[in-house]
């Protein structure tokens, strides 16, 4: 069970790495794809930079997290994916539903739940232990 859960993992940062780079390369058709459209240079600018490293560096944790042995390293994957999550519910909250909503949010918190439960089944150091 640990070694797909494990295989799980390092798909899902084998993924949000691609996904980091589509942004980095055709930040314009993979932003259009979930509703974003920039504007103007500066628009371009914040998906390449913003929108890639956020992909990637959760995506190279993931999967370095996974490689490695090591589910210290899924907190950051896990915490991100919890804090996307809450952002689209203070969305949902201020702004309403769209069509779809439910997609993304079953997505990331199955990212969340698969790298959760990884970083159970590999070593890692106790919460309180974290930073030591």
């Amino acid at each position: 069970m640990r070694l797909i859960v494990t295989a799980l993992t390092f798909l899902i940062g084998l993924f949000l790495i691609l996904l980091g780079i589509a942004y980095l390369v055709q930040p314009d058709t993979v932003a259009a794809g979930v509703g974003l459209r920039p504007l103007d240079n500066q628009g371009f600018s914040t998906l390449r930079g913003d929108v890639f490293a956020f992909f990637t560096i959760t995506g190279f944790c993931t999967v370095w997290g996974a490689w490695q042995r090591k589910g210290d390293l899924l907190l950051v994957p896990a915490i991100v994916m919890i804090l996307v999550i809450l952002g689209r519910i203070v969305s949902l909250a201020m702004d309403g539903t769209y069509d779809g909503f439910l997609v993304p949010v079953l997505a990331e918190a199955v990212i969340a739940g698969i790298v959760l439960w990884a970083r159970i089944l590999l070593p890692h150091h106790h919460l309180d232990e974290v930073g030591d």
